[in-house]
């Protein structure tokens, strides 16, 4: 059995807590949002990768 790569889950929660917090600060609320984005897109990708690795 292989081993899951839980790095994409880490850096997404890790990023969504940045964006979450730096989202209530004017100014860099705009900035928080495209964090959010990039948190969502490797949270996906750690997703399907896991998802990939349980079905071999």
């Amino acid at each position: 059995m292989k081993q899951e790569n839980k790095i994409f889950g880490i850096l997404a929660i890790v990023l969504g807590a940045i964006a979450l917090l730096g989202s209530w600060i004017p100014g860099i609320n705009q900035i928080s949002f495209l964090i959010a984005i990039l948190a969502l897109i490797l949270g996906v990708v750690g997703l399907f990768i896991n998802l990939k690795i349980k079905n071999y």
